[in-house]
């Protein structure tokens, strides 16, 4: 019982982490409400996905894939979600770089 239950709140965790981490790291940290929203957009997709992948499992499914696509799915969601940000970031950059007043001749 202690272990369902132990087991149960790491998977919580592990979920809240995957699926909300970036988004909340995009309004704290990089105070970017573009980027919050985009990566809330993110989340939400892979969440949608999740519950297609559920609602249309195939007679015969081996529990395991199922277990393996409930780990993959948000994992796949937190890598999209670091790759948005750096491509944000190195956007910023290129931006900042052309915006920043040049002198002549040095």
């Amino acid at each position: 019982m202690i272990a369902n239950i132990i087991s149960g709140l790491l998977a919580l965790g592990f979920y809240i982490f995957c699926f909300g981490i970036m988004p909340y790291h995009a309004l704290v940290v990089s105070k970017s409400k573009l980027l919050l929203y985009t990566q809330g957009l993110i989340s939400c997709l892979w969440v949608v996905l999740i519950f297609v992948y559920l609602s249309d499992i195939p007679e015969g499914e081996n529990g395991s894939v199922i277990v393996d696509m409930l780990f993959f799915i948000p994992f796949a969601c937190f890598l999209s979600q670091i790759g948005l940000f750096c491509i944000h970031w190195l956007f910023a950059k290129v931006v900042n770089y052309f915006r920043e007043p040049k002198e002549i001749g040095t």
